[in-house]
């Protein structure tokens, strides 16, 4: 089964590929299959709105014997209101998509001084096609952010990896994607969560079609 994961960011699409190490399933991106992300307003209140937008979006570019996979995640921090939430990447009055540094600063900024520091993880899958139901899966992973990011969590497109450090792992969130799922006692991040659902999903549906 070809899943396609609309995604222009290649830190995603490498934890994807990294996680779901099963030949029947071949994970690609939308440049495999030749189609140009295009933008997408995400004005949606809540991940789930947001990741569906984004799949209605794209749907009608991709050929539905794919299934589509498409997603929105994000940081929202307990002692902040759950700040930044849906806009953890437009983090600011205009709307801009800020870069990696403004984002981590301005995090730091905020949460100064501050010792409730403890933050959620939140990943938002939306998938259909090839004969399954658009829906939704979600993940939730719940860590405490540092006041001085990690250099070594630096990676393009994910900010909040440098921050983000989990206790019950007493590691950094960019340490646990370095170790196989299974051992770390099988503890998934936000993103394997619902990726793990949404496999399970359409490995159920391809059992049901085989039978």
């Amino acid at each position: 089964m070809i899943v396609v994961f609309g995604t222009a960011n290649s830190g995603k699409l490498t934890d994807v590929k990294n996680l779901i190490n099963d030949s029947s399933i071949d994970i690609r991106s939308l440049y495999d299959i030749g189609v140009q992300p295009p933008d997408v307003v995400e004005n949606g209140e809540t991940f789930e709105e947001n990741a569906l937008i984004k799949y209605d979006t794209l749907r009608p570019l991709v050929p539905d014997k794919y299934v589509l996979v498409t997603e929105d995640s994000g940081l929202g921090i307990d002692v902040l209101n759950g700040e930044p939430g849906v806009h953890s990447r437009r983090w600011n009055r205009d709307g801009r998509e800020m870069t990696d540094d403004e984002i981590i600063k301005k995090t730091l900024k905020l949460m100064k001084g501050k010792k409730d520091r403890i933050a959620r993880f939140v990943s938002v899958v939306a998938f259909g096609g090839n004969a399954i139901p658009r829906q939704t899966m979600r993940g939730e992973l719940i860590g405490t952010l540092l006041e001085q990011p990690d250099p070594k969590g630096m990676i393009n497109g994910l900010p909040y990896r440098s921050l983000f450090y989990v206790p019950q792992l007493r590691k950094m969130l960019y340490e646990i994607h370095e170790i196989p799922l299974d051992q770390r006692l099988n503890f998934p991040t936000h993103r394997e969560q619902a990726w793990l659902k949404l496999i399970k999903k359409v490995k159920q549906r391809e059992y049901l079609t085989l039978r």
